[in-house]
């Protein structure tokens, strides 16, 4: 299994994320038909649940460990994508308010491939953690803070 390795003692399943978003993808690349997709990381666990009746029907919600999850928001596009992940972290937070929660983000606006979306979202959910970035959602602007 390919497997990615976070720099905070965490392993992502970088190939999991790959089968999440690669029907999306393949639209993106056929249709252009554009997608954002936001990694949720907690010290303790995320309750999923939360996001139930939050998310429209297109998009999707894996978990890929108790305290690790991924967002793929269909047919957005970088502005709507990043306030949808801002949305749905606040709406967290507010409820969970002793939990610290980290988030990243990337769209395809972006990336031309896939890999690359994929890794680059991993890459800013790290560099989010490693910064002390919890509580807002981390994107490709941040790195050049």
């Amino acid at each position: 299994m390919d497997t990615i390795t976070a720099k905070i003692s965490f392993p992502i399943e970088g190939k999991r994320i790959s089968e999440l978003s690669s029907e999306y993808f393949y639209r993106y690349t056929r249709y252009k038909i554009n997608f954002s997709m936001a990694l949720y990381y907690s010290e303790t666990e995320i309750d999923t649940t939360i996001f139930d009746n939050a998310m429209r029907e297109s998009d999707k919600v894996l978990q890929l460990h108790k305290n690790l999850i991924c967002m793929i928001f269909d047919i957005t596009s970088q502005g709507d994508g990043l306030k949808a992940s801002e949305n749905l972290l606040s709406m967290y937070i507010n409820k969970y308010l002793n939990q610290t929660l980290y988030a990243s983000f990337v769209t395809t606006e972006d990336f031309a491939t896939q890999s690359n979306m994929d890794s680059h979202l991993i890459s800013l959910l790290n560099f989010a953690i490693e910064k002390g970035l919890s509580g807002r959602v981390t994107d490709s602007f941040d790195e050049y803070l």
